[in-house]
């Protein structure tokens, strides 16, 4: 029993770190709120209910840009995101039994997710440089061990560069103005 004690106190602190995590998620709905003026609150509440990061980036770049693009669209991209996450767990779940995946290359998948959503912006050069160093980062880290520094690096040094590049495009903008 002392040994079931002492996991409780191990995972105290898990709910305060998921619930911390998560609040990402009223910030999402609360900026996407304004955008669905017109929608009932039955819709709102669908909409901010099923809510993804990945349909978040899509919906609201939509409804910013004012496209033909409403709760309706929002919460019907939702669903299919979230069916394609049940589908891609469950299949993982499946095929992880009876696949023994390095955790290492599994851990690839982090990167990959943000330089494919670096990709799904506009395409300049900041981005393609910030995402072919975000690779590069990872893998060194990997290589040289520190896997648990890989992908938080590997994000920093993608971003860093995406803003370092924008700086330079702007100042020479700026220079070609004159």
């Amino acid at each position: 029993m002392a040994g079931g004690g002492g996991k409780l106190v191990f995972l105290a602190p898990a709910p305060i770190s998921v619930a911390a995590i998560s609040s990402r998620f009223a910030l999402y709905s609360a900026s996407i709120a304004p955008h669905l003026r017109g929608a009932s609150k039955r819709q709102t509440l669908a909409v901010a209910a099923t809510l993804t990061e990945e349909a978040y980036g899509i919906s609201l770049a939509k409804l910013v840009k004012g496209e033909d693009w409403g709760p309706l669209e929002s919460f019907v991209l939702n669903v299919i995101l979230i069916a394609t996450w049940g589908v891609s767990c469950t299949t993982g779940a499946i095929v992880g039994a009876g696949v023994d995946a390095p955790t290492a290359i599994a851990g690839f998948v982090c990167t990959s997710l943000f330089i494919c959503l670096l990709f799904s912006q506009r395409l300049s050069r900041g981005n393609v440089v910030a995402a072919g160093l975000a690779a590069v980062s990872v893998a060194i880290c990997k290589f040289l061990g520190w896997t648990n520094i890989a992908v938080p690096a590997s994000v920093l040094v993608g971003v860093v560069t995406a803003l370092a590049c924008d700086v330079l495009a702007e100042g020479r903008g700026a220079r070609d103005a004159r």
